[in-house]
């Protein structure tokens, strides 16, 4: 599934998890994230005690290989 418009040219969804930091869309089905209308957020993936993790507005930390999310990303500055 490709996203258009708004959400990026060409972003493809993938279940590959981050392998570097930064700022992600994230669809996933944990209920403690604070999901956009259409059910998908935008989290930042930081390094914590050398592992990656995703970091939810509102729960706790996610360890990135305990994820069962969909990623794209990570999330390019615009020029």
């Amino acid at each position: 599934m490709t996203l258009l418009g708004k959400r990026g040219e060409g972003v493809t969804w993938t279940t590959e998890k981050p392998t570097q930091t930064g700022w992600y869309w994230y669809k996933g089905e944990d209920p403690d994230i604070e999901f956009h209308a259409d059910g998908i957020a935008i989290v930042e993936v930081i390094k914590e005690e050398d592992r990656l993790v995703c970091r939810h507005s509102n729960s706790d930390n996610e360890w990135i290989e305990d994820s069962q999310a969909q990623w794209a990303g990570p999330l390019e500055v615009p020029r």
